[in-house]
């Protein structure tokens, strides 16, 4: 049994290992605010928008998710 929790927190840690390097990685990337995703988003029909609210435009008759 112990095998099995010390494997499980083991990938956990890998898990975590790697995206700590991934978040490392791209520290030097511009920051980019919520505000210029979402515009940045619509430009490129990723979103539309429906009367208030933001939607992700459907991928292959996936459901439509609210934001």
């Amino acid at each position: 049994m112990s095998y099995i929790v010390n494997e499980a927190v083991r990938l956990i840690l890998q898990e975590d290992e790697m995206d700590l390097s991934a978040f490392s990685e791209r520290a030097h990337e511009p920051v980019l605010s919520y505000e210029a995703l979402l515009a940045d988003l619509k430009e490129h029909g990723k979103l539309y928008r429906l009367g208030q609210e933001v939607y992700p435009r459907a991928i292959r008759g996936s459901p439509t998710v609210r934001l």
